[in-house]
């Protein structure tokens, strides 16, 4: 027997397998059992295909195809799966046909025994037959080629694939569903919907897995999988606001058989009153295939609080008069909820690809060589809208700047004397930047941070992508979601921006509006750097503060002000009085940079009563060990929008370490009231970068290295030491700089890691020039206790 009884080879059926090659039952080579199915190639494809009648199914119900290949001597062709689906008459089902990755072969691969699967869903009722295919395919057979490409491509002339232990099983079908349609859940515990059709016929289990923005796994349950399959309702026990990956599966005893995800936010049920103008949200950027996408969308959008969306108008996956009543029904319900839609022109519509060639995305280009394409969209909308339909975007931010000056040129000329405010704008070429893979939650921490910058930074416009994306059963929000919604709730309508005096590590601002409350919005300029405490001269026992997530930020309130730690999300600080902070806003100690010199230093005081009430009392200053201020304590008698300038001395007597030293100040008024604020001076050498680095090594020796960058103009001599309270380490080592130039020095201690371990040593570094001295304190960590036990040991 040359084939086996469930196969037949594809020759006449498809001229893309001539019969060139071979096809027959082996016995040497197989993976198990008595025979094998070898293809020996003899240039061309090859292909064999399961003989009708021999798979019959049921309808709806899911199969995954198994085999065991072993290749031999292909260097260009490959192996694959292919599988569809036959009704009762033998005909093939539309879009039931499915394709396996591409099995090829490398040297570490060569006559190795790999698997082969090709999972085939089946929602068609009219299902009869599963129909197999077995590939051997040279590379014009691997990928699409367009029809102009014509050259032909090398192939193999020999070699071999073996097919064995071809397995077809039923596979269970998993749903997993969230009860709120789009993922989110105000102040309750979610409800999931489990289930499991056409489970295995043998045991299996299913599983839930749900992790945090963190990455943590915060609730996980199991069950067994029943014969007549799984209809579960899950109430997940999640109570912090936060971002959720939900994961389920059904598994045997070694294997995954099915699986599914979704995500989901938990967020508070604060609603904003009006959409924030100066919110846009990019719908355009990525083409929903369905209605009910498109309403979700919308969903999505009216719980966020965005002002502006950008609407594409044009569907790539549909002709014109097919997607309109589609875009008209979203672009009026987000007119019911007062958000201004811009109307984008960026995908191309299938009916009108044969006028170019163009690519989905080519609109720009579509109208500036046929500006017609454009009438029938004019039409609808000035029928839709009248004279309102006034904002509108056209094409990506790659296009070229001919196409956008031509198709914006082609709107303006119908649209020009039809609508009221005509505004038409173009992509930014900044939109589109590349993203490095980062956790959930840094996603969240960098994307909330460049929120809060430009909106504090000015008065633009902040277009953001979709903060959702599609899953396997409609939208899903991103990790970006909830706390976009935080951010909105917090910045919306609070167009007044002051800046607070805060640690060079942080930004803080404190935001007010018109009939708003004062909130505080705080964040870190390295998201990924050590935590920070931030101190501000607020009183209520009612402050609120929370990160972007809606989770609560640590802090230690005082009699008279709070302590706030900053993680590596930005905090929202609400509920209080806002006198305290807009005084601290107007201190200013100039300039802000110390010279690491041992002399006086001459600075500026300035402090602006930008209270309602007089200022009567004494400012007293008190700085870090090493540093004096002159004078130390002020009378203040400002009236309202009053400002007090004058010189101050700040005298350097010790060695400084390097970065942020803070200078504590404490207003005294009148009635016993104090207020603490917080300076801070930045200390360094001028013109000279200093960074010390502790080297890991898998020695004992202590390893430290010295990096100096000069940036002025001209050479730089200093004297560089370790030092310990019991050790001589050596004299100075005097190290020159070139101008514009960089320096390593490598300082080594033999045995440091464990003769100093548990002490510290100070680094310290001279001018003496100028007089300036950094000074270091190095720990070291204490050395691990461990007990160990020999043989000789007596306990």
């Amino acid at each position: 027997m040359d084939m086996p009884l469930a196969f037949e080879q594809v020759g006449e059926m498809n001229p893309d397998f001539p019969r060139f090659g071979g096809m027959s039952l082996v016995s040497e080579d197989r993976h198990s059992g008595q025979f094998a199915f070898q293809f020996d190639l003899k240039g061309r494809s090859m292909a064999a295909r399961t003989v009708s009648g021999t798979l019959p199914i049921l309808p709806r119900v899911d199969h995954r195809i198994s085999t065991m290949v072993q290749t031999k001597g292909l260097n260009r062709a490959g192996v694959r799966l292919v599988a569809w689906l036959l009704d009762e008459h033998g005909q093939e089902l539309p879009g039931s046909r499915v394709m396996s990755s591409l099995l090829s072969e490398s040297p570490a691969t060569h006559a190795r025994w790999r698997e082969l699967a090709l999972l085939v869903p089946n929602s068609e009722p009219d299902a009869t037959e599963l129909m197999l295919e077995l590939q051997l395919v040279q590379p014009q057979l691997q990928t699409e080629r367009a029809q102009e490409d014509t050259l032909p491509l090398l192939e193999d002339i020999t070699g071999t694939a073996i097919f064995d232990d071809i397995q077809i099983e039923q596979w269970p079908r998993l749903y997993l569903a969230d009860s709120s349609r789009i993922g989110l859940h105000v102040d309750a515990e979610p409800v999931l919907h489990l289930r499991i059709d056409d489970p295995a016929p043998v045991p299996t289990i299913w599983q839930i897995e749900i992790s945090n923005s963190s990455g943590e796994l915060v609730h996980a349950a199991d069950g067994v999988v029943p014969p007549n399959g799984l209809d579960e309702t899950l109430v997940l026990p999640l109570a912090d606001k936060d971002w959720y990956q939900v994961r389920a599966v059904t598994r045997e005893s070694n294997r995954i058989l099915a699986e599914d995800e979704l995500t989901l936010a938990i967020t508070d049920g604060v609603r904003w009153q009006e959409p924030e103008a100066r919110i846009c949200i990019d719908l355009s950027q990525h083409m929903l295939d369905e209605t009910s996408s498109s309403s979700l969308a919308v969903d999505l959008l009216g719980h966020l609080g965005a002002g502006e969306a950008i609407v594409p108008v044009w569907n790539s996956q549909m002709n014109f008069d097919e997607s309109w009543p589609s875009t008209l029904h979203q672009v009026d319900e987000m007119k019911r909820l007062r958000i201004e839609p811009v109307l984008a022109l960026n995908w191309l519509p299938p009916e009108y690809r044969e006028l170019g060639p163009f690519d989905d995305g080519d609109a720009a280009s579509l109208i500036t060589k046929h500006p017609e394409t454009l009438d029938n969209l004019v039409e609808s909308s000035i029928i839709a809208w009248g004279d309102t339909g006034s904002r509108w975007r056209i094409g990506r931010a790659e296009d070229s700047p001919t196409h956008l000056e031509g198709a914006t040129e082609a709107l303006k000329e119908r649209l020009e004397d039809l609508v009221f405010n005509l505004d038409i704008s173009t992509p930014s070429t900044t939109s589109a930047s590349a993203q490095l893979p980062m956790t959930p939650r840094e996603e969240v921490a960098t994307a909330s941070a460049s929120v809060l910058e430009a909106w504090c930074h000015d008065e633009q416009i902040i277009e953001l992508p979709a903060p959702w994306k599609a899953g396997s059963h409609g939208l899903q929000p991103t990790p970006f979601y909830p706390a976009l919604k935080h951010l909105i709730q917090a910045v919306g309508g609070r167009s007044e921006v002051t800046w607070l005096p805060v640690q060079p590590s942080l930004h803080a601002c404190m935001l007010e509006g018109n009939d708003q409350e004062p909130v505080i919005v705080v964040w870190k300029k390295n998201p990924n750097g050590p935590h920070e405490q931030l101190s501000l001269p607020i009183t209520s026992e009612q402050v609120q503060c929370l990160d972007v997530l809606g989770q609560p930020a640590a802090r230690r309130p005082e009699q008279h002000q709070h302590h706030i730690l900053i993680e590596d999300l930005p905090v929202i600080i609400k509920d209080f009085s806002a006198s305290g902070p807009r005084l601290m806003s107007g201190l200013l100690l100039q300039p802000q940079s110390l010279p690491a010199e041992l002399k006086v230093h001459d600075h500026r005081l300035s402090l602006h009563n930008n209270s309602s009430r007089p200022l009567v009392g004494h400012l007293i200053a008190n700085a870090v060990e090493g540093v004096e201020l002159r004078p130390a304590i002020i009378g203040l008698d400002l009236a309202p929008g009053e400002r007090l300038e004058m010189p101050l001395e700040v005298v350097v007597t010790t060695p400084l370490p390097a970065g942020a030293v803070p200078i504590h100040w404490e207003a005294r008024l009148e009635r016993g009231h104090r207020l603490p604020m917080t300076t801070w001076m930045t200390v360094g050498l001028p013109d000279l970068q200093v960074d010390w680095t502790r080297r890991n090594t898998s020695s004992r020796d202590l390893v430290i290295d010295l990096d100096l960058i000069n940036e002025g103009q001209e050479p730089r001599i200093v004297h560089v030491s370790l030092g310990h309270v019991d050790l001589d380490m050596g004299p100075a080592a005097r190290l020159t700089v070139a101008p514009g130039a960089s320096l390593s020095q490598t300082f080594r201690i033999p045995d440091g890691e464990y003769s100093l371990a548990g002490a510290s040593i100070s680094l310290m570094l001279e001018d003496r020039e100028t007089n300036g001295k950094l000074r270091e304190m190095m720990q070291i960590a204490p050395r691990p206790i461990t007990a160990g036990v020999s043989d000789r040991t007596t306990p």
